[in-house]
């Protein structure tokens, strides 16, 4: 009776040696898992390096085979000649504003309070034919006579009403230098009137509230025009 209770306590200690020896397994000593993490962290720490690497290479591979110019990677010396270059580019943009029609680049604080009005006319056979309100009828090559309308081509609020006078946006040059443009447009896209050989405008312009002023506008020779 002795022995059995003898060898049951030596499977009972065998058992818990065994408990404790699979506890050990799974739950390693913290020295250990500090150690585990390092060598972790290292591991992660090598691959990003590596793989950084692997990228600048081909980044180093591309440029050299010269599919992808690297035209901002500039010296010390270069980078100090490209940034006077830009920087005396735009101080002449500033300094000519005055002498662009549209003052671009150019600060004003306060607009212009300017106005003006124009009148369309078209001259055919070297005669000045009124159009007013920017219409017209004119024939075409066949001789079919066709009706014709300033608004056409020009959508613009301010330079698609002739005969009205309107506010200046931008200022007086700015209009004009518009209203030039929007002339050798519709001389340049109106193919199916074959009598008009050009397009004029008389405009009147009120500078800033002044006395106003007059200026005749025209546009080049329709056969001149590409």
């Amino acid at each position: 009776m002795g022995a059995a209770l003898g060898d049951d306590a030596a499977v009972g200690v065998a058992l818990g040696a065994g408990s404790r020896t699979g506890a050990a397994a799974f739950s390693p000593h913290p020295e250990t898992r500090h150690t585990n993490a390092r060598m972790q962290r290292k591991r992660t720490a090598h691959e990003i390096v590596a793989r950084a690497n692997d990228r600048a290479q081909i980044r180093g591979d591309v440029a050299a085979s010269g599919s992808v110019p690297h035209v901002l990677a500039l010296g010390p010396r270069a980078r100090v000649v490209f940034a006077a270059g830009w920087v005396f580019l735009q101080a002449a943009l500033v300094l000519t504003a005055s002498c662009r029609p549209d003052g671009i680049f150019g600060f004003r604080m306060f607009p212009e309070a300017s106005t003006l009005e124009f009148e369309l006319a078209r001259v055919v056979g070297g005669v000045a034919l009124p159009a007013p309100g920017g219409e017209w009828s004119a024939r075409d090559a066949a001789g079919q006579l066709r009706h014709f309308s300033w608004r056409d081509r020009v959508t613009d609020p301010v330079l698609s009403s002739p005969g009205t006078r309107v506010f200046a946006s931008y200022g007086a040059d700015a209009q004009l230098a518009h209203l030039q443009r929007a002339l050798d447009d519709v001389a340049r896209h109106e193919p199916e009137d074959a009598e008009t050989e050009r397009f004029v405008a008389r405009v009147v312009v009120w500078r800033n509230g002044r006395m106003p002023s007059t200026t005749v506008l025209e546009s080049a020779h329709r056969e001149l025009l590409p």
